[in-house]
């Protein structure tokens, strides 16, 4: 509980700093509730398959009983992004800045230095794997896609946070 109220009081103060940006449209893009790159929902294993063999950020899915993902997730940096400064490897305080307060935040594992959460934001579908440090810096170690909620997927590709979901 000490971590997750850390994590969030760090994004909170620091995310006020940050000029949000908005979505990339190329193939690098990774776009909420839709793909990571050219790997999109919906996909069979055989299709991930081959865009992993060549890709600048390779994904691992979930499928679904018909043997479509309904989950993918990416652990690389640089190749596949959400925008310029929201990508593994960065610190967290963009994605606040971008999406708001998240949906759901759970401790996924305690290391020696850090601590590892899932930061979700169901109604986006996406999901950051974030280290938060002893020193209270943070930093993103993986990215997921999945289906997100009607009210996000009307609004794709404009960056508008929950809490102003029910303003519009």
């Amino acid at each position: 509980m000490r971590w997750t109220l850390g994590l969030l009081t760090v994004l909170t103060v620091t995310a006020t700093a940050y000029a949000g940006h908005s979505l990339p449209r190329d193939d690098g893009a990774i776009v909420p509730g839709e793909r990571i790159g050219p790997a999109r929902l919906g996909m069979t294993v055989e299709e991930i398959g081959v865009l992993n063999e060549g890709a600048l950020c390779p994904v691992r899915a979930v499928y679904d009983a018909s043997g479509q993902a309904i989950y993918l997730t990416t652990s690389w940096g640089g190749g596949c992004r959400v925008s310029e400064d929201i990508q593994v490897g960065l610190g967290f305080s963009p994605v606040v800045v971008d999406f708001g307060e998240p949906d759901e935040v759970v401790e996924d594992a305690k290391y020696e230095q850090s601590t590892a959460f899932w930061v979700s934001y169901r109604g986006w579908g996406i999901a950051f794997r974030v280290l938060l440090m002893e020193n209270q810096s943070t930093l993103i170690q993986a990215i997921a896609v999945f289906p997100g909620t009607a009210r996000s997927n009307a609004r794709r590709g404009v960056l508008v946070p929950p809490l102003l979901w029910s303003e519009r």
